[in-house]
């Protein structure tokens, strides 16, 4: 019996080194959702390079570790960009949340650790960037060593630490943040985090 050949054609981002999100249907538009196509970007596991304008209704949610993602623009009608993972490289010209946070780091069940996050501008109605420990009975969940550089924060608040003490949200560390922008606080830190 001779070998059969697998057809793959239609995978189109199976040998190479990074896919985008118009590979799985994404319009860039920035007005058509294109929550779909990121989620089945971000489970092929390797590196997501999008050059246009990209639409999640209610959000990306991001829970899976080592997740790369490079986009010029994502734009949302709540909370932009929410990670509740680790080890993760995420770069952006622009986050615009419509009706929530830019970009919000949730310890939900597990640690948030190690994260790298790049944004030349975050414009929001609320809050620029979130960290964010919920549930205070569980010692994994915490947001711990993240890496933050946001160049410009269009938003009432700049950034907001929420933790319920220094080790459930501490060495953070935020590279040149610009609050010139916020019009109200440029950092509200909530409860005992202060050691970011």
């Amino acid at each position: 019996i001779g070998e059969k050949k697998i057809e793959v054609s239609f995978l189109p981002w199976i040998k190479k080194d990074h896919v985008t999100p118009e590979m799985f249907g994404a319009v860039g538009d920035g007005v058509e959702d294109d929550t779909y196509a990121l989620q089945k970007a971000i489970a092929t596991k390797k590196k997501i390079i999008g050059e246009n304008k990209y639409f999640v209704r209610n959000g990306l949610k991001i829970t899976e570790d080592f997740v790369n993602i490079s986009l010029n623009t994502l734009i949302s009608d709540g909370n932009a960009l929410t990670i509740s993972s680790s080890y993760g490289k995420f770069c952006f010209n622009v986050v615009d949340s419509k009706k929530g946070t830019g970009i919000r780091l949730l310890g939900n069940g597990a640690p948030v650790i190690f994260n790298k996050i790049f944004c030349d501008m975050v414009y929001s109605e609320t809050i620029s960037i979130e960290l964010d420990f919920t549930d205070r009975e569980n010692e994994r969940e915490y947001v711990n060593e993240n890496d933050i550089t946001i160049n410009a924060m269009h938003s009432p608040v700049g950034i907001k630490i929420n933790g319920a003490n220094a080790a459930s949200c501490n060495s953070n560390i935020f590279h040149r943040p610009d609050f010139e922008l916020c019009k109200q606080y440029g950092i509200w830190i909530v409860g005992e985090s202060t050691y970011n």
